[in-house]
């Protein structure tokens, strides 16, 4: 074994009960990383480990019998030291060299205050602590990403320590601040507006929060905000204009979303996504549709192509209100554009699609996307536009990646690029025929990993106008007067009859054929005029 040290580059020694100390590893001169995760009885680690030259990573976590970790010198190549869950880690003496280290955990541990060998460092990626007053020590640019877990000692009630320590340096210079398994934090404290750096926010596991602060909205910067499994959240209230990317997953109490931005947005993209979220109320759904109209109205106006999309758990009322006229439980739908259609119109995509089977999400993605065919006669069809992405469906923020889909969900997304160039085919189709023009949109939903399918049980499609509160309806006529659609078969043979019945009902004749098709119409219905007056 030790014939083998110079050339080994990881240990992984992760679980085993029986180690009790880790002996000199001074010779594994080309060792990277070591793991000793879930040594319960690890009592002891030698200072070597951390002087070795080319050491990047160590992980001690849930080492519960480790009492201190310490060495004279720090090899400047460490980047990773995490202890999460050493309970009994009442010592850290490590002199940690602050230009290269990248993320320390220190979280879930007996030390009472802060070490003075850490007390150095800055711009750390990521920084590991419990929630105590001692916080308030570290200094301004410590850490760029500050991960919060309950008090070991509850010197107060959680939410009083927060609201004294936020307004310190070492928060009023953080990018990103998350809060994982707080089960005594009840609620934010109202001055988190003081954050004015802060651009990523995240809850994982904060099971007493019912509701988020409503001061949230005067966070400036921020652009991500990530809840997961936060069991007992009903309300979140108005977010900042910047907001970009919202994920909710296993909130299963969230109901109420009264607005998903307090002002107009600054961005004409988004992803919102309310995983297994089923208590949502229509007032949320509405707030959701309310914000894409606002992100199509700033593109619109700016000339701007991105796709913004929103991911929801499936309702009935809702797609039945939100696609009226264009929906289908198929794969594909085919659509007769208007002829009072306005080229400005923007189109709205939806695609239903039912729960997965697998609870693993780990790395899982979904791939969605819609083709747009536009009908050249005689049964052709012309390809237009592809609109799709690829979306984790767990997002990388969550570190549980194992859970259940417990219902059906819908994607409901607007993408610019594809709009504009569905727009600028009716446009060009209207300038050669009067026939309105046939559009039929083709749905598709797999996960790439597995190249496993993703049943999909429905498709819509709808027309939003911009800066009109008035949306296409296909179905209504400038007098008011609701004329339903009807589309002469192209192969078959109407006779003089049938036309006659369809001009007597009132319901407009749309012929959508070739161009031997159309003269051929014409020939029958001069036939059938020259036999009427013969007749008369």
């Amino acid at each position: 074994m030790l014939q083998m040290l110079p050339s080994l580059e990881m240990i992984d020694l992760g679980r085993c009960k029986d180690l009790i100390e880790c002996p000199n590893l001074t010779g594994a001169t080309n060792l990277k990383k070591i793991s000793f995760y879930g040594c319960e009885n690890l009592q002891d680690v030698h200072p070597s480990i951390f002087s070795l030259s080319k050491i990047e990573d160590i992980y001690l976590d849930y080492c519960k019998k480790l009492k201190r970790l310490y060495s004279d010198y720090c090899s400047p190549s460490l980047s990773y030291l995490w202890t999460i869950g050493c309970s009994n880690l009442e010592e850290f003496s490590i002199p940690m060299i602050g230009d290269h280290s990248k993320s320390l955990y220190l979280s879930s541990s007996a030390l009472s205050e802060e070490s003075s060998t850490i007390m150095h460092l800055k711009n750390l990626t990521t920084f590991g602590i419990n929630i105590s007053y001692s916080i308030e020590k570290l200094p301004q640019n410590f850490a760029r990403t500050i991960a919060l877990m309950d008090p070991i000692k509850h010197e107060d009630d959680t939410c009083i320590i927060l609201s004294r320590i936020l307004p310190t340096p070492v928060f009023l210079s953080l990018k990103r601040l998350s809060f994982e398994h707080c089960k005594s934090l009840s609620k934010l404290p109202d001055n988190i507006h003081v954050l004015q750096s802060l651009q990523e926010l995240s809850l994982e596991s904060c099971h007493a929060i019912t509701s988020l602060p409503e001061s949230i909205k005067n966070l400036q910067k921020l652009i991500q905000l990530f809840i997961d499994d936060c069991k007992m959240l009903q309300y979140v209230p108005p977010l900042p204009p910047s907001i970009i990317y919202f994920a909710a997953r296993n909130c299963k109490s969230l109901k109420t979303i009264s607005s998903l931005t307090s002002e107009p947005p600054k961005t004409h993209w988004a992803s919102f996504k309310f995983y297994n979220c089923t208590k949502l109320d229509d007032d949320a759904y509405e707030a959701v549709l309310k914000d894409l109209k606002s992100r199509i109205e700033l593109a619109a106006s700016n000339e701007c192509s991105n796709i913004s999309f929103y991911y929801l758990p499936s309702k009935e009322s809702i797609l039945n209100d939100w696609f009226p006229h264009y929906y289908s439980t198929e794969t594909s739908i085919t659509v007769e554009v208007p002829p009072d259609h306005k080229i400005s119109s923007c189109l709205v995509v939806c695609m239903l699609f039912s729960q997965f089977q697998s609870r693993d999400f780990s790395n899982k993605h979904l791939t969605f996307r819609c083709e747009c065919y536009l009908e050249k006669g005689c049964n052709e069809w012309e390809w237009i536009a592809t609109s799709g992405k690829t979306v984790h469906l767990t997002d990388h923020t969550f570190s549980v990646n194992q859970f259940e889909m417990i219902s059906d969900h819908m994607i409901l997304w607007y993408d610019g690029e594809y709009s504009n160039k569905i727009m600028e085919a009716i446009k060009e189709r209207k300038r050669g025929t009067t026939c309105n023009p046939i559009l039929k949109f083709e749905f598709y939903a797999h996960q790439p990993e597995d190249n496993e399918e993703v049943v999909i049980k429905g498709c819509g499609i709808r027309w939003m106008h911009v800066n009109d509160e008035e949306e296409i309806n296909p179905d209504v006529i400038d007098e008011g007067e609701i004329i339903p659609d009807v589309i002469i078969d192209e192969g078959h043979e109407y006779d003089h009859l049938e036309l006659e019945d369809l001009q007597r009902t009132g319901k407009r004749v749309d012929v959508h054929c070739c161009a031997l098709d159309i003269v051929n119409w014409f020939k029958r219905l001069l036939w059938w005029r020259t036999e009427t007056k013969e007749e008369i």
